[in-house]
């Protein structure tokens, strides 16, 4: 191989390396993003269930449900 035809080659080989990463950190944040949704639908349904269970007045209810959402953004 000629000098520009080996430069050529690793141009060539960095832009697929650049565009690999660029792939993973899409997947990464892809993958993220699901995983927050499906916890969120996941502590919905269960805080659904717990309050038809457990009875509080409005303010003592709404105190509950924003401690636990605070936790659970903690875990996130």
């Amino acid at each position: 191989m000629a000098g520009h035809e080996w430069e050529d080659w690793f141009e060539r080989e960095e832009l697929i390396g650049q565009i690999s990463d660029i792939r993973v950190q899409n997947l990464q944040v892809e993958r993220e993003s699901v995983q927050k949704r499906t916890f969120t639908r996941w502590m919905n349904l269960h805080l659904e269930k717990v309050s038809q269970i457990l009875t509080f007045s409005p303010q003592t209810r709404s105190t509950f449900i924003y401690n636990l959402k605070s936790t659970a953004l903690f875990l996130l």
